[in-house]
């Protein structure tokens, strides 16, 4: 069995569906932030032994050559499989980097921030769970293939503030918060408007990404 985490329920609804009725994938909505994937990932492994976890959704880019819609994929030597998943997606018309998925506390935001984590960590992307889900596996011995899109990153960062964006303790976007936001600033409505189209995009491509990472890992 290998289990595929998401964050949030809108990163891996299309996965989701199109693995339905499949007994050998499990899904985990593990929540925003390492402390909630934590407790997540230890209570799904108190009953539960996959071969492999997927850590898969979404990265904001730390690098100025990563754009939105790459895929960012990151492995230890025991995933053998690795290099033949990167292939695969690049065979597939993906646009695929290999390297370091930093887990960060907080949303980051400003490019002198991004470019720091990009230059002083080796950084390619940094998400908020990784490293806690890495964390929990390695004490039963259990591969994890970081596998994340990039929605946001240094040429095209997000259109509006994280806190207006994101209620982490909800999980989703609290939609209030945003209205308010864009009747005060008017003119960020049209860059909301194509970040949430590009989000669904990121989201179907995503999705067709962790299938071909979760078939080859089946076939380890």
């Amino acid at each position: 069995m290998i289990l595929v985490t998401f964050a949030l329920t809108y990163e891996g609804q299309i996965f989701e569906k199109a693995v339905k009725g499949n007994p050998d994938i499990r899904i985990l909505y593990t929540g925003v932030g390492s402390d909630r994937a934590k407790k997540a990932i230890d209570d799904f492994l108190t009953n539960n032994r996959p071969s492999h976890i997927l850590a898969s959704g979404f990265a904001g880019g730390v690098k100025p050559d990563i754009r939105r819609g790459d895929l960012i994929v990151d492995f230890p030597d025991s995933v053998t499989s690795g290099p033949g998943i990167i292939d695969k997606l690049e065979d597939s018309g993906f646009s695929v980097q290999k390297g370091l998925i930093l887990t960060v506390d907080v949303v980051v935001d400003s490019n002198e921030e991004r470019l720091g984590l990009g230059e002083q960590r080796g950084a390619l992307a940094v998400d908020m769970e990784s490293s806690a889900i890495r964390e929990s596996a390695a004490a039963y011995q259990i591969p994890v293939l970081g596998l994340r899109i990039v929605t946001d990153s240094i040429q095209e960062p997000l259109p509006v503030p994280p806190e207006v964006l994101l209620d982490a303790a909800m999980g989703k976007t609290s939609i209030g918060r945003l209205m308010l936001h864009l009747l005060m600033n008017p003119g960020k409505i049209g860059s909301m408007i194509r970040f949430a189209q590009d989000c669904d995009q990121c989201r179907r491509q995503l999705a067709l990404a962790s299938e071909v990472a979760v078939s080859l890992l089946a076939a380890r």
